[in-house]
């Protein structure tokens, strides 16, 4: 229950610009790590883990830290709820022009128009058996908009749905 309220609170303050983004330059590396310590209790109950590739030296992003640790939260859960067969939740970080990308390989099953997932109110609860609002995604899409980014999904043939987060670099 409360993580529907919260999906609510933040859609009403994306919807309606209720809150400022307090940037400040930060490591994305150490941000997914912090996420998943914070998520590792959970994460070993289900026998899953993270394998993070980080590929160079990647540059800070001028991030609203908490807005977009809620972002990649939201993502690393998702990929835990729906890839239980697989131990492992991949996320690959690299740079790429002025940009630091951050692929999340192994989301979920794929779909036949992936970015629908970024849809308000998408309702996959028949097909997933998932109960809540389906803001998610959506709240996702908001957060990196609003700090200038792009995010978007993927079907491939090894991992099913990839979705990838582009955030400027600092």
């Amino acid at each position: 229950m409360n993580y529907m309220a919260e999906n609510l609170v933040t859609k009403y303050k994306n919807d309606f610009i209720m809150y400022e983004l307090l940037k400040e330059p930060y490591s994305i590396v150490k941000l997914i790590k912090s996420i998943y310590n914070s998520l590792s209790d959970m994460l070993n109950k289900r026998n899953q883990s993270l394998e993070l590739e980080i590929k160079g030296k990647i540059k800070d992003v001028n991030i609203d830290v908490d807005a977009i640790k809620k972002a990649i939260k939201i993502l690393i859960l998702n990929a835990s709820e729906y890839n239980q067969d697989r131990r492992a939740i991949k996320i690959q970080v690299e740079n790429s022009d002025n940009y630091v990308d951050i692929t999340f390989l192994n989301c979920t099953n794929t779909l036949k128009h992936p970015d629908d997932i970024f849809e308000e109110y998408l309702n996959c609860s028949n097909r997933f058996r998932k109960v809540g609002f389906s803001l998610e995604f959506y709240n996702c899409k908001k957060i990196i908009e609003a700090h200038q980014g792009e995010i978007y999904a993927q079907n491939t043939d090894f991992s099913g749905l990839q979705v990838k987060i582009r955030l400027p670099v600092y």
